[in-house]
């Protein structure tokens, strides 16, 4: 039986918003256990109707908080309580939408590296013009050696392969120019790395290249992947917003004409709206770890707790392992 555990005090957002998005994904046949105070939790679960098992966790880790020390002084953390589940095989997966370090942290002791593994990298799927893609790292690591990256494009292949279903998918380095030679003394380094893999590697790619699917995974340093990912989310939500705005005054003066217009950009917001991805995946540590935005409302903790409840049937951790030991 495949059951997630959600750190259900790790948010911007009260627990509520947490007990929500449980209660959604469980009305989809998730299995979740939520991880927190029991006296918070308890009179949630009834007032929101949801019927995920409560594991008592004291303490809670905020985002303030120096992530290492708080992981090894908080023992009872809700994050630390619901990496030891996933340990244990009490659950299959977890969803934390608190502190990217705690954690990373919590994950990275609680769990293990994958044997071989340098570093751990977050992997964030992101719309394109076709079938979606892969864009690592996204925050994990701000700095990078070469051999990093060549083993984050190696953990983003296996990604890609199981959860967007491509068979061989195309590896792209982010870089300012897509011509090789271009970028830094470690962006050439990776680059004549991946030439010489086994990968399906095809060149560099710029910011331009994010989505429209010029190659199925992205690799980049974490500071770089974060601002980028970042970056480009903002701008798809607020073009989105843009066009509903210019269209305003027509749609006024022809309410007509709604019912051909208003569709097609609706499925264009969804398509772009990151919380229908539910998080990004830690890769590289022995389970499957789920990261969600710390602003996550209740649809994307759902599809947060969807997503981990399906990576978690895939044999994503050994294929990785599988990856970086080849």
């Amino acid at each position: 039986m495949t059951r997630v555990a959600l750190d259900a005090m790790g948010s911007d957002h009260d627990p509520g918003v947490l007990v929500a998005g449980a209660t959604a994904a469980g009305q989809d046949g998730v299995d979740v256990i939520l991880v927190g105070d029991s006296d918070v939790l308890t009179p949630l679960v009834a007032e929101y109707g949801c019927t995920a098992e409560i594991v008592h966790a004291a303490d809670v880790i905020t985002m303030a908080e120096n992530p290492g020390r708080a992981v090894r002084d908080k023992r009872n953390a809700s994050i630390v309580v619901a990496c030891r589940l996933v340990a244990e095989g009490k659950a299959q997966g977890l969803v934390s939408a608190g502190s990217t370090g705690a954690s990373l942290t919590a994950a990275v002791l609680e769990l293990g590296r994958i044997e071989g593994v340098l570093r751990p990298a977050i992997a964030a799927i992101i719309p394109t013009t076709d079938r979606g893609g892969v864009l690592l790292d996204a925050g994990a690591n701000p700095e990078c050696k070469p051999e990093h990256l060549f083993q984050f494009a190696a953990m983003g292949v296996a990604l890609a392969r199981a959860r967007l279903n491509i068979d061989n998918p195309t590896v792209g380095l982010l870089n300012n120019g897509s011509e090789e030679g271009k970028g830094r003394a470690i962006d050439k380094t990776v680059y004549a790395l991946l030439k010489d893999s086994d990968l399906n590697f095809v060149g560099n790619v710029e910011g331009r290249d994010l989505l429209m699917g010029t190659a199925d995974v992205i690799v980049t340093d974490g500071f770089t992947g974060n601002a980028v990912l970042k970056s480009s989310e903002a701008t798809a939500e607020r073009l989105v917003d843009l066009v509903r705005l210019g269209l305003s005054d027509t749609l006024s003066d022809h309410p007509e004409l709604a019912q051909h217009i208003l569709p097609p950009l609706v499925a264009v917001r969804n398509r772009m709206n990151p919380d229908r991805y539910g998080g990004a995946s830690l890769l590289g540590v022995d389970g499957v770890v789920t990261i969600a935005h710390g602003t996550a409302n209740a649809e994307a903790i759902a599809s947060a707790l969807r997503m981990t409840y399906e990576v978690a049937g895939l044999g994503l951790v050994d294929s990785i392992r599988a990856s970086v030991s080849s």
